[in-house]
């Protein structure tokens, strides 16, 4: 009788802990997806962190903190070897 409570007790503690892990993964996977969806595609969230990246290295440009400028500006011109705006800025 004991053995039998003790199965029965373990596998409902089971149970919930895969019910709990599967509410977790799913509302992990809803933020990610609304995340994505709110800024527009990737392509215009791409340009943002672009525009950010190019604005903060302007600013650590006007600072003197050269360094900085140029890790940041290397950096978009390792992603995309094309971008004017970020050589100009070099």
């Amino acid at each position: 009788m004991n053995k039998r409570i003790l199965i029965i007790g373990g596998i409902g503690i089971l149970a919930i802990l895969l019910i709990v892990g599967g509410i977790l993964l799913l509302s992990r996977g809803c933020r990610s997806s609304s995340v994505s969806t709110s800024t527009g595609g990737s392509a215009e969230y791409n340009e943002t962190i672009r525009q950010n990246t190019l604005n903060l290295a302007l600013d650590y440009l006007e600072a003197g903190d050269f360094q900085r400028a140029l890790d940041l500006l290397d950096r978009l011109l390792i992603e995309n070897p094309n971008d004017q705006e970020a050589r100009r800025l070099r």
